[in-house]
């Protein structure tokens, strides 16, 4: 989440040639999506955002450590037409650093894994 985008890639292509090398495939032209599905991994940004949900939840539950209890305002508790009920209220950042912070790309991600 907090990290920058090239060295996402840089991990994620190290997975790819571990994977390679798990089947034996050398060549760059086989696919690793496919081998990556046999192998039942998941790719490492999926991963992280699996982690984050699973944070914001323990957050919600208060069985985290107390000063993550970050997301104690939900939107709407009560069911309308409208109805954003159990989403998170994101807290407004004006800068990209700012939107990396786990108050809110946690509850930017919970509310659309929560949909």
């Amino acid at each position: 989440m907090n990290c920058a985008k090239y060295l996402k890639d840089r991990v994620q292509k190290i997975q790819n040639r571990g994977i390679r090398m798990i089947y034996g495939v050398g060549s760059r032209r086989v696919s690793v999506t496919n081998l990556r599905n046999k192998l039942g991994w998941y790719t490492l940004e999926s991963r992280r955002d699996q982690h984050c949900f699973k944070l914001v939840k323990h957050c919600l539950n208060k069985t985290s450590p107390e000063y993550l209890h970050l997301f104690s305002q939900v939107r709407n508790r009560y069911t309308t037409r409208n109805s954003t009920a159990g989403l998170l209220n994101v807290p407004f950042m004006k800068s990209a650093n700012g939107q990396k912070a786990f108050s809110y790309s946690g509850a930017k991600l919970f509310n659309n894994l929560s949909m």
